[in-house]
This record gives C-alpha cells, sequence and structure tokens, in this order.
C-alpha cells in the first residue's frame, strides 16, 4: 500500500494544519493584532500569519535551509512569496519583535526573590558566497580566527528563569569582503534604517538597544554584560543614564593593564588584587571572595576625570589553578559578593538562548545573498522562541528540544487525524453511492448496514480504495 504523509494533503489549507498549542499561542499572543500595527499588510496572496505558517512547518521539519523546507512541506511554488516576504522592506521587523515581547513580559513577571535584567552579548553569524550585501570579516575571539559574515549583537530579557530574545543587530563590519554587494534600499525604508545602525560600534548599539528598550516601559534591576563591552563610554552611560533610572550594572572585569584610582593612587587589577590579602569563603561553598571599592578612570579624556565608584569582586573557585581567580564589577555598592556573583550568573541564559536559537530554530536557514531577508528570518524565529518559552515557563525544566519534539509530535498527530478524516469521507461518499446504485433505500439501509457493508468491502479493494484517496490528495484542493 502507498504510504499517506501529511505533506501529500496539499488540499488542506495551512490554517488547518495548525496544532492545538501554535493555535493557542498565535491567539494568547495576539499576533494578528501586533502584525497590524507593526506595519505589516498583504493586499493579495496569502495571509500573513499563513505565511509565518510556513516557517512554523519549515521549522518542524529540520531543513537546513528556507527552500529544502519549502520542498520538504510540498510548497515550493510558494517559494517567489516567501521571498517577497521576506524582502518587503517596509515591514517594521524591530516593532513586531518587541511587541511580542512586551507580551511576553507580561504574561511571566519574575517570581517571589528574582529580578529581572537586560543581557547584551553577540554571537559570530558566518556566510560565504558571492555578491553578499554588505559581507565582512569578523574576529571571532572563541575560535581565535577571522570569519566573513555578520556578527548579531543581542539584547535579551531574563526573568530569572527563562531568557528571551528582546532586540538584536545584524552588524556589518568596516572590512568589508572584497566581493561583497552593496544593497540598494530606499533611504526610508526599514531595512535601510537598520543597516545604517549596523555601521556603529558595538559599544553604540548595546547602548541604544538599552535606551530602546526603557522607551517600551520594560523594566529591569540590572544590566549584564562581559567584559568585552567594558569602557569609558559605558561607563559613563551607566553613570549618567541608567543609576538615576535605578538601574545598575554587573559586568566580568578583563585582568588587564587598566588603572583603578584605589587608596589615593591608580593601580590595575593584578595590584589591586595582590594588595587585599584575605579571602573569605562564600556561604558554605568551597568558592572564596574578596571585594574593594574602587573608582573608575575616564579613560577618553587626558586628564584622567573619575567617572564613579564601583565594586570589584574577586573569585576563586575550586576547580581553578593556583593564582587564577575571577573578577566581576558592580556599580550597586550595597550589594554583597554573593549577591554580585549570583546576579551575574543569570547571564548565563543568554548563552542557553543563543544556542537554541543555533541548535532547534534554524538560525543559519536564510540562505539568501540579501541583507533584507537576514533580519526578516532572525526576527521569525526569535518571535518563535519567545512563543516555545512561554510553554517553558510552566515547567523550566523542561528543555527546547523537548518543546520542539512535543510540537511536532502533536502536530503530526494532528495532521494523521486529518488524513483519516478526509478517508472517511471519501469512503463514505463512495459507500452511499454503492447504496444507492445497489437500489437500497434508507430504510433497509440502516436495517441492514453490517450485511451491505460487508458487501461494499468485497466489492471494492480497501487498499485501493486508500491509493485512490492518496492521489485524488494530490490532484484535488478543496477550498
Amino acid at each position: 500500500m502507498h504510504n499517506i504523509k501529511r505533506y501529500d494533503l496539499s488540499q488542506v489549507k495551512f490554517s488547518e494544519l495548525s496544532t492545538y498549542r501554535i493555535d493557542g499561542l498565535i491567539s494568547q499572543f495576539r499576533i494578528g493584532s501586533v502584525l497590524s500595527k507593526a506595519e505589516f499588510t498583504r493586499s493579495k496572496g496569502f495571509h500573513i500569519l499563513e505565511m509565518l505558517l510556513f516557517f512554523i512547518l519549515i521549522l518542524l521539519e529540520k531543513a537546513k535551509t528556507v527552500n529544502q523546507g519549502l520542498k520538504y512541506i510540498k510548497s515550493h511554488q510558494h517559494k517567489t512569496a516567501i521571498n517577497d516576504f521576506l524582502n518587503n522592506t517596509s515591514y517594521n521587523w524591530r516593532k513586531f519583535m518587541v511587541s511580542v515581547a512586551v507580551q511576553y513580559i507580561k504574561k511571566h513577571p519574575a517570581d517571589k526573590g528574582k529580578f529581572n535584567s537586560l543581557i547584551i552579548d553577540d554571537t559570530s553569524k558566518p556566510k560565504t558566497g558571492r555578491y553578499v550585501e554588505y559581507l565582512s570579516w569578523f574576529y571571532d575571539h572563541a575560535k581565535l580566527g577571522y570569519y566573513m559574515g555578520y556578527q548579531i549583537v543581542f539584547s535579551a530579557f531574563s526573568n530569572g528563569t527563562t531568557c528571551i530574545p528582546l532586540d538584536f543587530e545584524i552588524k556589518t563590519g568596516r572590512k568589508r569582503c572584497k566581493h561583497a554587494k552593496k544593497g540598494n534600499y530606499s533611504p526610508n525604508s526599514h531595512t535601510a534604517k537598520r543597516y545604517k545602525e549596523s555601521r556603529k560600534t558595538k559599544t553604540k548599539i548595546s547602548m541604544d538597544m538599552i535606551k530602546r528598550a526603557i522607551k517600551h516601559r520594560i523594566k529591569f534591576a540590572y544590566v549584564l554584560w562581559d567584559s568585552w563591552f567594558n569602557n569609558s563610554t559605558t561607563f559613563k552611560f551607566v553613570f549618567n543614564y541608567l543609576i538615576p533610572k535605578g538601574i545598575h550594572l554587573v559586568s566580568m572585569v578583563k585582568l588587564s593593564s587598566e588603572k583603578y584610582f584605589y587608596n589615593n593612587e591608580e593601580y590595575n587589577i593584578k595590584e589591586i588584587f595582590k594588595s587585599i590579602k584575605k579571602w573569605n569563603r562564600l556561604g558554605v561553598s568551597d568558592i572564596l571572595f574578596k571585594s574593594v571599592i574602587v573608582e573608575l578612570i575616564d579613560k577618553s579624556t587626558t586628564d584622567r576625570k573619575i567617572i564613579g565608584k564601583v565594586k570589584l569582586c574577586f573569585y576563586k573557585f575550586p576547580n581553578q589553578k593556583k593564582n587564577k581567580y575571577k573578577v566581576l564589577i558592580s556599580t550597586n555598592l550595597e550589594l554583597s559578593a554573593e549577591e554580585v556573583l549570583k546576579i551575574y550568573t543569570q547571564r548565563w541564559g543568554v548563552e542557553v538562548m543563543i544556542k537554541d536559537l543555533k541548535q532547534y530554530m534554524g538560525f543559519n536557514q536564510a540562505m539568501s545573498s540579501k541583507y533584507a531577508p537576514q533580519i526578516a528570518h532572525l526576527t521569525i524565529i526569535c518571535v518563535f522562541y519567545m512563543m516555545f518559552c512561554s510553554l517553558k515557563e510552566k515547567d523550566p525544566s523542561v528543555t527546547m528540544f523537548e518543546i520542539i519534539f512535543d510540537i511536532r509530535c502533536e502536530y503530526e498527530e494532528h495532521c494523521f487525524d486529518l488524513i483519516f478524516r478526509y478517508m472517511f469521507k471519501e469512503t463514505l461518499v463512495c459507500f452511499v453511492k454503492f447504496a444507492k446504485n445497489n437500489g437500497i433505500d434508507t430504510g433497509d439501509l440502516l436495517e441492514h448496514i453490517h450485511d451491505i457493508i460487508d458487501k461494499f468491502w468485497e466489492s471494492v479493494s480497501f487498499e485501493n480504495k486508500i491509493i485512490e484517496v492518496e492521489h485524488k490528495c494530490k490532484k484535488r484542493k478543496i477550498a
């Protein structure tokens, strides 16, 4: 017998293939209303929600590329519509993403004893090929080498339990590849504005992201980032703009020669560390710590003015080698060393988020050489990730893989249920025709139903009937 697969049912509308969970999430986050507010309109062709559903199906199929996913779901004929959707420069993708994030934050506030934080981090997005728009060279500090592509700067929100993407910038570098193509976008388009912002430094991009989060009335108590974002510009931004709003910074510090003002003298990190002799034990753990309050020096000016006071916390973990330690900096001087460490460990959530996006959400599926589809596709998978994280809030111990796996299983069960319903409808039509052709009226049909059914199955092959239904599913298109 021929095997009926879910994507053979081309006559079923995509809106009918959505599972209970997906339907519930789309309604919960009011995606239709959010799309309208973000200027997503379509005069003809597929509805915007149907276009997004294409990407959910592609995600569940674990396709390496968008085009491959369309082939998997037997929708390759919609390739032009999908490309037009991704290349539309009038769509405000940032507003769409932030609007969904705001809803998520309202629905999932921080639990008692936990706090909200905004995390800034970046990751590499390698991309190769000739004539790729704004293709640049970047240095990957993790792999200690250069790569071609883009750099993604993420702004993520954490409620102490789950970390979701809030904003991002696909950064283009100054070291442009020789064969890179320049995009041709209208100056007033959202894509052109995004590209203009992508040319800024990571420092300026991160500060703009924090300002946008505050503008959208997203409340958070701390900003967390690693040592790469520490400089005089960001520190002045924190002291002049964030601290007056009640927002503090907790960050990792590099063991560099950078000077701090301590005991009326300028010392670097190692010198400060040696001046503090005694270690303290962190609670009942084996972690040792010592802390001191120092003053930040503005290196951007020749007179080396003082920016503000910060707390330096030194930590020695059990598995670390001798004379090795980690240093955290906090602008909130009232925090204990234990509290500073506890707050900074929340930054690990953004690492998990980026890993999930790359491993399960199709981070590299967009193979287009244009810049606009890169923004569109990354926004879509970030929105899906937020929707799936909403399910994770019910059970934080569940991984993103388990959530996607459950949705996929539910989706398959729903599709097979549609197949059997369709087969039953087609078989029932044939059965009624069989009874009518044999001169059996309704009364006789009900009275002798079992005998008539047996004769019906003897008159036609059940296996051939299923094959016939399968062929009809491929050829016919039911509105």
